[in-house]
């Protein structure tokens, strides 16, 4: 087998393994939009969001990351000036959860709102007028993402 150490690849194979862990719990948790994590137009975790995260929290106990990045998005809903604040408040509501939960203590966070950037789904692919439905249309877009940096072992 080969080690990613021999390769002074470690903290990256590390960072990648923890980053395939949230991936998998995205996945099982529906964390991919943050519909789940919140409401629209909200920065206030859901419970659903809550119940994501604690599986997260869990791994934490035993895995405790260095470092959290954490990226907060929305929909193209709203001007850019609201977006960025709205996807800054949601990362760190997220931040401030898993801080709370005492499984974190020593890790460094940070975050950043994104804003709009990056969606997954294009705003021309929901032409709607009616705002919940175009809402609805680009809930993928509202999510929080995380980047881990944990230490090789």
């Amino acid at each position: 087998m080969v080690d990613p150490e021999d390769f002074g690849l470690g903290l990256l194979a590390r960072t990648f393994e923890f980053a395939l862990c949230l991936i998998i719990i995205s996945l099982l948790f529906g964390q991919a939009s943050s519909d789940v994590l919140f409401d629209f137009d909200k920065a206030t975790l859901t419970t659903a969001g809550k119940k994501a995260l604690d599986a997260m929290i869990e791994q934490a106990k035993t895995d405790k990351p260095l470092s959290i990045d954490i990226y907060g998005y929305t929909d193209q809903i709203g001007t850019d000036a609201y977006n960025i604040a709205l996807s800054a408040r949601r990362a760190e509501a997220v931040a401030k959860y898993l801080q709370d939960s005492g499984a974190f203590s020593g890790t460094k966070f940070t975050t950043t709102g994104m804003g709009e950037k990056n969606p997954i789904v294009a705003e021309s692919a929901c032409p709607m007028s009616d705002v919940t439905a175009k809402a609805a249309c680009l809930a993928q877009n509202r999510r929080v993402e995380f980047k881990v940096t944990k230490e090789v072992k």
